[in-house]
């Protein structure tokens, strides 16, 4: 069972991962503004689906209480982007 806090959190990105992840790509442009000129479109839609399914996986670990589900998931990425 999930206590109050990781539903409300899990609750608020589930129904605003969207809007969360346009604000997080929007801030990680203006870390690398360089990534707006270099990316076509294409390349900023997979960008922006990329962050949506960290975030929809950060909220599945929340649901279930588990910070080593969504650690464990970083590593797996990590993993396979270095194969």
């Amino acid at each position: 069972m999930m206590n109050n806090s990781n539903e409300n959190i899990s609750e608020q990105i589930k129904n605003n991962v969207d809007l969360y992840a346009r604000e997080i790509i929007e801030l990680h442009y203006k870390i690398q503004p360089e990534l707006i000129i270099k990316y076509n479109e294409i390349q900023k839609e997979k960008f922006l689906d990329y962050i949506k399914s960290n975030l929809n996986f950060f909220e599945a670990s929340i649901s279930v209480d588990s910070r080593e589900l969504y650690f464990n998931y970083i590593k797996f990425k990590r993993l396979v982007t270095e194969l």
